[in-house]
């Protein structure tokens, strides 16, 4: 073991390395071999420039300098095992000391991991988005794949208007910074799905619970300027959905049952809901640790990060033989622009990483060796999406891989599997509750794989397919069908006529 001294200081690391002389004297000569084939001495080959002349132009101090950089990596790694150091940015070699005497110093400096103070985990109370799918929610859904051979029809004239129907307005948005000047925008017919309707979204909102002839006033969001529009209501259509039984769903989809339908519906709103309620979890977490977080996570950790991340991503784009600014015109952003944002998701992959390892020094998570193995296994398998065969060869590799490469990989797996662990535990213990205050289970942030017949990814790839396809569809038929009688509900197959699905 080489001889050093470390200090700490605010989760930063300085590491003074004391090298033998001989261990210098030793690099000595390739060093010199290198530099001889990097200047030009007049009346000497490149390469074959004597030693001499060679540290005369460069200066011994500079040829030490070289010498320790080739020295440093294998006492400085062997230096973090034995004090058991978490490195959290690139070492930098920031000394060298006494070139000439018997020990040269040299001073590298290291960020640490950084920890924060997490308090007790038992009265952290959050706000996140509620997981719980609903029955208007699954009713939305299922109108969507009905469009395909809905009906329109007129109105009565006293018709309040809901998510059934399809209304013409004369839309004026006002110029938000001088309403005098001319309009915005100006649309005679305008056609509003309001069910359906990206485009026109706040508008289709506002037109709710009117009626013919009303003429509707408000205020919207144009991205973050508020303008005024006034819309005048021509016509109001409403649709005649087609009941929902299992000839029809069979005729339309790759299911055999309407309940079978309604339920892959269910399944595909529950795997949306319980991943945006983890994401907004992970943003509830980071507001609570907010101010830890800024403090705790160094600047130069997160510029190690973003540097890192952009040379990945200039070497992708010339493997793909394309240019940066075509990339930037496509993103339309500027180069610092792409830079910032880069830096900015460096900064939360760090922080949520600095929050959830925090938490598991809390709960005193360390997992066994035994488990980390399995997570590695685990992992991989899910990787290889069941192929045995490829998977076998991979478990096998790892098997005959050097001791080193087995120890970089088990240390990152077990980083990995302590975070996961962590925010296991926030998300099952955590106390949560919705926008409205309502009390959300722990138990709906568990993800419950669904059955076979009616989860199969392919399944589900294929639904989201078909569901895109026949909104585009039902889209184009609307403007051309205008006769049929309304129904509002979406039923069930005959047996189970005169219930709403739910």
């Amino acid at each position: 073991m080489g001889d050093y001294s470390l200090t700490e200081n605010n989760y930063k690391a300085t590491l003074v390395l004391n090298i033998d002389r001989k261990v210098v004297d030793e690099k000595m000569g390739k060093v010199l071999k290198e530099l001889s084939n990097q200047i030009v001495v007049p009346g000497f080959r490149k390469g074959k420039v004597p030693a001499q002349i060679v540290k005369s132009r460069i200066g011994i101090e500079a040829v030490v300098e070289e010498c320790v950089e080739e020295i440093v990596p294998s006492l400085l790694e062997e230096a973090i095992d034995n004090e058991k150091l978490e490195v959290a940015s690139k070492p930098r070699l920031d000394k060298v000391e006494n070139h000439k005497g018997d020990v040269v110093k040299a001073t590298v400096t290291f960020d640490l991991f950084p920890y924060i103070q997490t308090g007790d985990l038992n009265s952290i109370e959050l706000e996140i988005q509620s997981p719980i799918v609903s029955d208007d929610e699954i009713q939305h859904e299922m109108r969507h794949f009905l469009k395909v051979d809905a009906e329109l029809e007129d109105a009565p004239d006293d018709k309040i208007i809901d998510e059934l129907d399809v209304v013409t307005v004369d839309l004026i948005i006002l110029n938000p910074t001088d309403e005098e000047s001319e309009p915005l925008l100006e649309r005679k017919d305008l056609i509003i799905d309001i069910d359906h309707n990206k485009e026109y979204e706040q508008i289709a909102i506002a037109l709710k619970g009117h009626k013919l002839n009303d003429e509707v006033t408000g205020e919207l969001l144009l991205g973050s300027v508020k303008a005024n529009f006034k819309a005048e209501i021509k016509k109001v259509r409403t649709l005649k959905l087609p009941e929902l039984n299992d000839d029809w769903v069979k005729a339309n989809s790759e299911y055999e049952t309407a309940d079978a339908y309604v339920e892959s519906v269910r399944l595909k709103l529950q795997d949306n809901k319980y991943n945006q309620a983890l994401s907004s979890l992970t943003a509830a977490l980071f507001d609570h640790y907010k101010d830890e977080l800024v403090n705790g996570v160094h600047a130069s950790m997160v510029m190690d990060m973003a540097s890192t991340e952009y040379s990945k991503l200039i070497d992708r784009l010339k493997a793909s033989n394309f240019t940066l600014d075509k990339y930037l015109r496509i993103l339309n952003m500027s180069n610092t622009e792409l830079e910032d944002s880069i830096t900015n998701s460096a900064f939360e992959t760090l922080a949520m990483s600095v929050m959830l390892r925090s938490v598991a020094r809390t709960l005193n998570i360390d997992p066994s060796e035994e488990e980390i193995e399995s997570f590695i296994f685990d992992s991989d398998k899910q990787n290889f999406d069941n192929n045995f065969e490829n998977f076998k060869k991979q478990m096998d590799e790892l098997v005959n891989t050097s001791e080193k490469s087995k120890q970089i990989l088990m240390s990152r797996a077990k980083n990995l599997l302590i975070t996961q662990k962590a925010f296991d535990y926030l998300k099952e213990n955590l106390k949560l509750k919705d926008a409205q205050g309502n009390v959300i289970e722990n138990s709906l942030l568990i993800k419950i794989e669904p059955e076979n017949e009616l989860d199969a990814e392919a399944d589900n790839a294929n639904q989201n397919d078909d569901d895109k396809s026949k909104e585009s569809d039902s889209e184009s038929k609307l403007a051309g069908k205008g006769e049929g009688s309304a129904d509002g509900n979406i039923k069930l197959s005959e047996e189970k006529k005169g219930e709403t699905v739910d």
